[in-house]
């Protein structure tokens, strides 16, 4: 009993996918070759030519793009040159400044020494300054 059942539904089964297939094959039409043939030849080269005509333009864009691109990474490599070299420069400045400080302050040790002697030598001359020999005049 349940073997007829069975036979029965994958009959009906077999009968349904072969109705299907029918109808698939008598409707389905090769769209791309039936386009293909009825399209003139004047018409499929002018779609050529104009896709090769947009292919160069699209080539020419990729190779502006590249040009525009190296340019800018010259102007940056530029740009950071620039401006390594006024930080040189201004470090060159800040040691000169430095060492311009350090005269003027070996200048104003002089004087100060000069002025009131010193106090840690071992002669006895140095150890009066000017100002000590006019307060004795």
């Amino acid at each position: 009993m349940k073997l007829i059942k069975t036979l029965k539904f994958f009959s009906l089964l077999l009968v349904l996918f072969i109705i299907l297939f029918v109808i698939y094959f008598f409707t389905n039409k090769n769209h791309f070759k039936n386009e293909y043939f009825t399209v003139p030849d004047k018409l499929l080269n002018a779609s050529l030519s104009a896709s090769y005509k947009q292919k160069d333009s699209a080539a020419n864009t990729k190779n502006s793009a590249y040009r525009n691109l190296v340019n800018i990474g010259k102007l940056n490599r530029d740009r950071k040159e620039a401006a390594v070299n006024k930080i040189r420069n201004l470090d060159h400045l800040k040691n000169q400044v430095n060492e311009m400080r350090g005269d003027i302050n070996k200048v104003n040790q002089n004087l100060f020494i000069l002025r009131n002697g010193n106090s840690f030598s071992d002669k006895p001359e140095e150890r009066v300054g000017i100002f000590d020999t006019t307060l004795l005049i």
